[in-house]
């Protein structure tokens, strides 16, 4: 796993405390995984992310079960 992918693990592991600041649309999904998979959004913003637990799900399933 690289280190880019280790970071989004962990925020991945830390959104799941906080509250849902920022939904994912569904038709949106796969560009906002493209986005995140290729660093081209902030920490901060992939953290806001992934307070949606149903994008967070989503998101873990295609990325990190292997």
């Amino acid at each position: 796993m690289s280190n880019h992918l280790r970071n989004i693990r962990a925020i991945f592991e830390t959104a799941k405390t906080h509250k849902v600041s920022r939904k994912v649309d569904s038709y949106e999904y796969e560009e906002v995984e493209k986005l995140i998979l290729t660093d081209n959004i902030p920490y901060h913003e992939v953290l806001q992310l992934f307070t949606d637990k149903i994008y967070r799900n989503w998101f873990y399933d295609r990325n990190f079960i292997k």
